[in-house]
């Protein structure tokens, strides 16, 4: 099922980087650039500090600055409950698979 987080894990960067266009004054370009660069970091990062460290995740959340600005990012999407959000789409594309549903919501 969460090979079905493509698609979102892709409106992610372009709503990222379209907020980037729209109140970041960046050009589309250079929008685009630095959302990939980003998201690579982040993916890169994680996959070369995990090296068989299944906690990997809750380390790298945990490393966040207390109080600094990932922090809050975090905080405010576990407030509009937008980790459990994933947790729903993901079921849905499950019953889908299963033929119980057409996976919607």
């Amino acid at each position: 099922a969460t090979t079905c987080l493509m698609g979102p894990f892709y409106g992610i960067m372009r709503q990222n980087s379209n907020w980037l266009v729209n109140h970041g004054g960046l050009s589309k370009k250079d929008a685009l650039y630095l959302i990939l660069e980003q998201y690579k970091g982040m993916i890169l990062d994680a996959a070369d500090r995990a090296d068989g460290n299944e906690e990997i995740l809750e380390d790298l959340i945990e490393e966040q600055t207390p109080g600094g600005l990932n922090e809050q990012a975090l905080s405010n999407l576990r407030e509009l409950s937008g980790l459990e959000t994933s947790d729903k789409i993901m079921e849905a594309i499950v019953s889908r698979i299963r033929g119980v549903s057409d996976g919607s919501l």
